[in-house]
């Protein structure tokens, strides 16, 4: 009870003086006791680790890390925390802890999210529930809701670094004068490659290495995924000779915050045997009756590459069209 007690004024005047949050961006720290462990780590880590994308291996969207009450004093700051809570079996320090936990928040409600509790940038939910049967309930009603508060968490620190950022004004306005697209491109890009005849454009940085590409054709009578895999498979083949599009884990959505069609999968370096994941914005100008594949490449061989491909998807998110 003590350590409760001193973790808890540990956490409140932490409130007062908050600092930015630390941690990697997509580590999730989640918090349990030993009794509930049996019961919930099992559960979230399958729930957590089926959201993700293939890089090509397979890469979860948050890194779940389970801990004990015991390690709260060392990982309360980081990015993201969850905390779980099962009233049977009855445990000693978390359920303790969460019942002094509950003034705090002012919630009584079995899934709680707060930004900003004890770190500035951090998100901290906690679930409290009956049992074991009652905790996957609330799994199968909440989760999506709750996995995306922390990503647009992550998107947003991601963001926010990448916007302070000094600029590249000279390849910003090429692609300004070339495509008539404004792309927020920073000072760790250079230019690869301009070929005037095949209308591309193809942009990098190093360690680790990401591409940005554009490429323009003119407007096909048919736009469905279909034609545009068709498309990009041909402007690939013709441009980048090094490159290889792979047929496993294609997809395509829409973008529904600015409604961009958008194209997914994995590329191949074929003489360096190497690649990774790619993402393809696809912009239509249909008054000039042009389309742009404004696409992002990520090579970080033997390591994570979801941050990185996710930082460049918020890059091409934020490109458009220049206003006259």
């Amino acid at each position: 009870m003590q350590k409760i007690l001193i973790i808890l004024a540990l956490l409140t005047f932490s409130c007062e003086l908050k600092k930015e949050a630390v941690g990697v961006a997509n580590d999730l720290i989640v918090f349990t006791s030993t009794e509930d462990r049996i019961f919930t780590s099992k559960l979230i880590d399958n729930y957590f680790n089926s959201k993700g994308r293939y890089c090509p291996q397979f890469e979860p969207y948050l890194n779940v890390k389970i801990k004990t009450f015991n390690d709260l004093e060392e990982f309360y700051k980081h990015r993201n925390l969850l905390f779980l809570s099962l009233e049977t079996p009855v445990d000693t320090t978390l359920d303790k802890f969460l019942t002094k936990f509950n003034h705090v928040i002012e919630s009584k409600k079995p899934v709680f999210v707060s930004r900003d509790l004890y770190a500035y940038n951090q998100v901290v939910s906690r679930i409290k529930a009956k049992d074991p049967i009652h905790f996957e309930t609330i799994l199968d009603t909440n989760l999506n809701w709750i996995h995306n508060q922390y990503l647009k968490q992550i998107e947003y620190n991601i963001w926010k670094k990448e916007v302070k950022k000094n600029k590249n004004y000279e390849l910003i306005d090429l692609a300004k004068n070339w495509f008539d697209l404004e792309i927020p491109i920073s000072m760790d890009y250079i230019k690869v490659k301009k070929d005037s005849l095949n209308n591309f454009l193809w942009i990098g940085r190093v360690f680790p290495y990401r591409w940005i590409t554009i490429h323009e054709i003119d407007l096909p009578n048919k736009t469905n995924p279909e034609i545009y895999w068709d498309k990009f498979d041909s402007l690939i083949v013709n441009t980048m000779k090094n490159v290889e599009i792979s047929n496993h884990y294609r997809d395509h959505h829409i973008n529904q915050k600015i409604n961009r069609k958008v194209l997914t999968g994995v590329y191949g370096q074929i003489e360096a045997n190497t690649g990774g994941p790619f993402v393809s914005y696809i912009f239509e100008n249909k008054s000039k009756k042009k389309v742009y594949f404004l696409t992002g490449y990520v090579n970080n061989p033997g390591k994570s590459k979801i941050l990185m491909v996710k930082e460049l998807e918020l890059i091409l998110e934020h490109s458009n069209f220049i206003t006259f």
